[in-house]
């Protein structure tokens, strides 16, 4: 984890992959930078994202776990961990 700005965080998964985390404005944005582009996760209200564990990010939304993760063919997923 690193601090980009005020309100953006960083987090490299285990295949080299940087997740980009800005979380000061509403709504807050969770994406991957790829070949030029910011591919954006579809899913995200308020997060807390506690860190990362092989090739994904884990975070909490309304007192769930998910994990996000990325491939070049299906952007960002992002799954249910636990309820």
């Amino acid at each position: 984890k690193k601090d980009l700005l005020e309100d953006t965080n960083i987090y490299q998964v285990d295949d080299g992959t940087i997740f980009y985390h800005e979380y000061r404005h509403t709504p807050q944005r969770l994406y991957v930078k790829w070949q030029g582009m910011e591919i954006e996760a579809k899913y995200l209200r308020e997060i807390s994202v506690h860190g990362t564990h092989g090739h994904a990010l884990f975070f909490q939304s309304q007192g769930k776990i998910f994990k996000a993760r990325f491939t070049e063919a299906d952007g960002i997923t992002v799954s249910s961990v636990r309820d």
